[in-house]
């Protein structure tokens, strides 16, 4: 089974929380050491994937993680860059990029691809580019 975890971007101070955070049963974020809830529309909540890359380090919603394909276990020499994201649709951890053709298009994770945390959506927007 795998583990369960959140982490938490602030808008206001574009930096991740530090402070320990609870998700209420109702879906709301509260800090119980302020004793306060925290705007949904100033902090991020994004969850562990419970995957991880090449490196052995987590992936997380939000995440831009280096892209290969995988061809008989060994990563081909094009690379590209993309986000991962859930999809509720079809509800699994998916990347999102812009294909050939300069769509942006998803992809199921699954086997097909080695992936390499080099960053995320808050603090390496550049990445994208």
């Amino acid at each position: 089974m795998r583990q369960i975890k959140f982490r938490v971007w602030c808008t206001n101070k574009n930096e991740w929380e530090t402070d320990m955070c609870t998700i209420t049963p109702d879906g709301f974020l509260y800090d119980p050491v302020k004793k306060q809830s925290m705007s949904r529309e100033t902090h991020i909540l994004e969850q562990f994937t419970g995957l991880k890359d090449e490196s052995n380090n987590e992936i997380w919603e939000g995440d831009i993680v280096e892209t290969r394909m995988n061809h008989h276990g060994k990563p081909l020499i094009h690379m590209f860059h993309s986000i991962i994201r859930y999809n509720e649709n079809v509800g699994c951890w998916q990347i999102f990029y812009k294909n050939i053709e300069n769509k942006f298009v998803y992809d199921n994770i699954g086997f097909r691809y080695f992936l390499k945390v080099i960053g995320n959506i808050h603090e390496n927007k550049d990445l994208l580019k």
